[in-house]
């Protein structure tokens, strides 16, 4: 897919906020993530905390296995995809759990719209501190 091709182009970063996780569907990226550490690539992955969806709480294990960086963060909705500052992927389309549902994804590539994006999320995530 295009979202596998924009993850593998990864020289820096990967940011991906999923509020929900699945065995399922995570696994289908775990050789992408496994690549991506291998080569250097930051990999950061936010979602609700187990005690919000306990289904999140063997992804995340997997997830800290390979040194994916997990931060749970109570009551988040966003769904998006961060590579590299530089691509979005964002939508309704919880990246790590989708499976037969009808959803909307818009993909940007203009650093200057992503950038801020990262701002907005850098604020956002500041809060929790």
């Amino acid at each position: 897919s295009h979202l596998e091709s924009d993850l593998l182009s990864a020289n820096k970063s990967v940011l991906i906020i999923s509020p929900y996780l699945s065995t399922i569907r995570s696994n289908c990226y775990l050789e992408i993530f496994k690549t991506l550490i291998q080569q250097g690539v930051r990999l950061t992955v936010i979602t609700k905390p187990p005690d919000e969806n306990e289904a999140n709480r063997s992804v995340i294990e997997t997830l800290t296995a390979l040194t994916v960086e997990v931060i749970a963060i109570p009551k988040i909705h966003q769904k998006i995809v961060l590579i590299d500052k530089q691509i979005s992927w964002e939508g309704s389309m919880n990246w790590l759990s989708h499976r037969d549902t009808a959803e909307h994804i818009r993909r940007i590539d203009d650093r200057a719209m992503v950038l801020e994006v990262q701002e907005v999320l850098e604020k956002y995530l500041a809060l929790r501190d």
